[in-house]
């Protein structure tokens, strides 16, 4: 089968200077991070030195990407759902909306911010409108998605994560990855579209606030051709989907096939597992004379945030947000 990504890509990609001056002319989009590229590059050259086959290596360097979440960043979210693709199960894993707001104010607060303001347009509409039929919550329920702001993210992402039909939804509000404080959730999820529907206006302390249903679907996946400062670690991922059998000495005719840390080596024949934290992402078999190192496809999976009440502050035009 093909790989996804061609070797003309990936020597584009690995040319330091070049990625470098990729980066900066998109720094808008996905930030400038020279010393990370440097790291992700040198740890591509380090695990590239053409003694197995590409999909080995590969491997060989997201095992790298996984050792850095998991124990130098002490990012164990990212890390699993990265070994969690890997193993090519295509399982949905399950998050928190509410442990994610808790975990970065940021992020709740836009959230907050623009439900508000979707809300404060619809009711401004009430007001110049009016409606003999319908009270302003029952306007607000029936007409609120006309007021959502218009996507700005790939709508074949929002597809993606959420198919053809996401069912009904008031409003969206969009997180991309500059939005996050909270770096351990930045790398875990990725820039995330929640959505949302409108419960109801409520009091508290006397104030009027607003409730709202809000979920979000993300498909866990990858972006190899954006000049990001991580760009090699998407190619390798995206490639992980279509691997090729590594064949090499067996244990008889050499001391062992060490891998990254150790955990391909083995002194004699047999076959086991090939593990990333809890996860199985292959296997190798050595009959003495060769030694099969066997990776399983990788594959995308949904991350699922389930519905969650949230309590949204009411909008007003030069104090919110300010």
């Amino acid at each position: 089968m093909v790989r996804p990504i061609s070797d003309k890509e990936i020597e584009e990609a690995s040319n330091f200077s070049r990625a470098k001056e990729e980066m900066k002319k998109n720094a808008d989009k996905y930030g400038y991070d020279p010393v990370g590229l440097f790291g992700v590059w040198s740890a591509w050259r380090l695990t590239h030195a053409h003694a197995h086959n590409q999909t080995y290596e590969d491997q060989e360097f997201l095992a790298n990407a996984w050792f850095y979440l998991k124990h130098k960043s002490d990012n164990s979210v990212a890390a699993d759902n990265l070994a969690h693709f890997l193993s090519g199960t295509g399982t949905s894993k399950r998050l928190s909306l509410t442990q994610l707001f808790q975990e970065d104010g940021k992020l709740s607060k836009k959230f907050s911010l623009e439900v508000g303001k979707q809300i404060h347009r619809g009711e401004s509409a009430y007001k110049v409108k009016g409606s003999a039929e319908l009270s302003l919550e029952e306007f607000l329920k029936a007409n609120l998605r006309q007021y959502a702001d218009a996507p700005h993210n790939s709508p074949v992402d929002f597809r993606k994560d959420y198919g053809p039909s996401p069912g009904p939804y008031d409003g969206h509000v969009e997180l991309d990855q500059p939005d996050f404080s909270n770096n351990t959730w930045r790398l875990a999820t990725g820039g995330l579209s929640v959505l949302w529907t409108y419960l109801g206006a409520t009091r508290t302390s006397g104030h009027k606030q607003h409730r709202v249903f809000a979920w979000c679907f993300k498909r866990y996946k990858w972006h190899p051709h954006e000049a990001r400062f991580s760009r090699l670690v998407h190619i390798a991922a995206e490639n992980a989907k279509v691997p090729a059998i590594d064949t090499s000495l067996g244990a008889s005719q050499s001391s062992g096939v060490p891998g990254y840390a150790g955990y391909l080596a083995s002194p004699s024949p047999g076959s086991g597992s090939i593990r990333l934290g809890s996860e199985t992402i292959g296997q190798w078999k050595d009959d003495g004379h060769t030694r099969q190192t066997i990776y399983n496809p990788a594959k995308e999976f949904l991350l699922i945030f389930p519905p969650v009440e949230r309590v949204v502050p009411v909008y007003i035009p030069g104090v919110t947000g300010s």
